[in-house]
């Protein structure tokens, strides 16, 4: 799922720092730029020319020179079930497919703002590049279903007993088979899917309030709660973050 996306040169005083699991991938298509990363295991400068995906599950450390800035064309994205664990790198000029994808996809940016369906399109068609050339590994066909159920229905309160029922298990056993392909249980996944939808909506005029309750929480203390301790910070402290960084 597609959350931010945009194109530029970041001010001097860019750099992020996530110190707990970000949830979502961040993927650049760097163009320029003096830029490094660090994690846990190892610093890096990054290649311009170069399509890096940044860590979902792990935490870590980008920032530039600010004589030497970087400029790329970006996204934020929930690739879930993949969870990224660390720094994905490919050379995109040395794919022609994934460089016409790049082009496609800056187009869609830079002069297609508004069309959001446009460019989740487009984004949906770069991560199944990534399956197809082997970058991620391709979820398990069952599992998928399961994912994509959970995923379309995260607002509903159905419980997981039904949910269970109509995938033909008993409640424990689908908990189980999901936690073992999945790597967390239904309840967790539809936390995380309520959370990223969330997330387009604080872009939004909507009160917190409001937000809470359209992704299926009844009570703002309980949405709150769930936020922080999945983005590290609050629902008003993520809204004032400035969305035109990558």
């Amino acid at each position: 799922m597609l959350m931010e996306r945009g194109y530029g040169v970041m001010p001097a005083e860019w750099v992020v720092k996530e110190t707990m699991s970000p949830g979502f991938s961040r993927i650049y298509f760097l163009e320029k730029g003096e830029v490094w990363y660090e994690d846990s295991v190892s610093t890096k400068r990054l290649t311009p020319g170069h399509l890096y995906i940044f860590p979902s599950h792990a935490p870590f450390s980008i920032w530039h020179n600010p004589q030497s800035p970087i400029g790329c064309l970006w996204c934020h994205m929930d690739l879930f079930p993949t969870m990224v664990t660390e720094l994905v790198e490919v050379p995109i000029r040395d794919n022609p497919e994934l460089y016409h994808l790049s082009a496609a996809f800056y187009y869609a940016v830079v002069h297609t703002r508004e069309e959001e369906p446009y460019q989740q399109a487009l984004a949906n068609t770069l991560v199944a590049f990534f399956y197809k050339e082997g970058v991620f590994a391709q979820p398990d066909p069952k599992a998928s279903g399961w994912i994509r159920y959970i995923r379309d229905h995260c607002t509903d309160n159905t419980s997981i007993e039904e949910i269970s029922r109509q995938f033909g298990y008993t409640p424990e056993h689908f908990i189980r088979i999901y936690h073992e392909k999945v790597g967390m249980s239904p309840c967790q996944y539809r936390i995380h899917c309520r959370l990223n939808l969330a997330i387009g909506l604080l872009k939004s005029s909507l009160s917190i309030t409001d937000i809470a309750k359209k992704v299926g929480y009844s009570e703002l203390k309980s949405f709150s709660r769930a936020f922080k301790g999945h983005f590290g910070m609050s629902p008003e402290q993520y809204r004032k973050r400035d969305f035109s960084r990558a």
